[in-house]
Parts: C-alpha cells; structure tokens; sequence
C-alpha cells in the first residue's frame, strides 16, 4: 500500500521541525485510486 519507491529520510527534518509534513506518491497508485474511490463512492 506504501509505496516501495519512498525515500523519506528527506521528509523527517521538515515533520521535526513542523510537526507536520506532505508526502507525495506515498500510496502507491493502485491504493491512491481505491482510497479515492471509496471516499467518493461510500463515505457520505
């Protein structure tokens, strides 16, 4: 589900420092349309 191609080393200083941080492509694709779909499709 996670995708295998991350790399997130680069992501723990600015999640450190913010509290917060973004992570594109972290689903890997398959999972970012199911996610979609579902929140689309059953979550009213």
């Amino acid at each position: 589900m996670i995708s295998n191609e991350l790399d997130i080393e680069p992501f723990r200083a600015r999640l450190r420092a913010q509290g917060r941080v973004q992570v594109p492509g972290f689903l890997q694709d398959d999972a970012a349309v199911r996610l979609h779909d579902c929140l689309r499709d059953e979550v009213p």
